[in-house]
C-alpha cells in the first residue's frame, strides 16, 4: 500500500473550500489502486516564508520519519514559498525516498520527467531573483 500525504494551502479560512479540497483528493485516491491517504496537512493564509507554514513544516518532519511515501499537491505553487526552497526540499525528500506529485503539472518528482521540469523551476527562480532585486 502506497501511503499518501495531501498538502493543501489556501489563502483564507473557509471550511467549505477545505472540505471540497479533501473530497477532491479522496475521490482521486479512490480511483488509484493500492493508495491510501494517511494525513491531510492544511495551511491557511498568505505566507511568504516557509517558517510561517506550520502544517507544511509538520509534514516535512513526518516525511523524514517516512510516515508516507508521497505528498500529493494541486500545484507546485502551493509547495513551499520561494522556488529555491521548493527545489531544495524536493531534493531532500527524494533522498529520503519520498516523492511529490503535482496534479497541475502532472509531475512525479521520482520520475524521469522531473529533470526537465527542474530546468523550468530554475528559470522561474531566476525570474524571482530579478523581481526581488528590483
Amino acid at each position: 500500500m502506497v501511503k499518501i500525504a495531501v498538502y493543501i494551502r489556501i489563502r483564507k479560512e473557509d471550511a467549505l473550500v477545505v472540505e471540497c479540497q479533501k473530497q477532491y483528493f479522496n475521490e482521486l485516491m479512490k480511483s488509484k489502486n493500492n493508495c491510501e491517504i494517511v494525513e491531510f496537512y492544511i495551511d491557511v493564509g498568505k505566507y511568504e516564508r516557509v517558517e510561517n507554514l506550520p502544517e507544511y513544516n509538520r509534514m516535512i518532519k513526518d516525511a523524514e520519519t517516512h510516515k508516507f511515501d508521497y505528498i500529493i499537491i494541486k500545484g507546485f505553487r502551493q509547495f513551499g514559498c520561494l522556488t529555491s526552497q521548493k527545489i531544495k526540499m524536493i531534493q531532500k525528500l527524494k533522498e529520503k525516498g519520498v516523492g511529490v506529485y503535482s496534479i497541475a503539472e502532472d509531475i512525479d518528482t521520482l520520475s524521469s520527467r522531473w529533470s526537465s521540469f527542474l530546468i523550468e523551476l530554475y528559470l522561474s527562480m531566476e525570474n524571482e531573483l530579478k523581481r526581488i532585486r528590483k
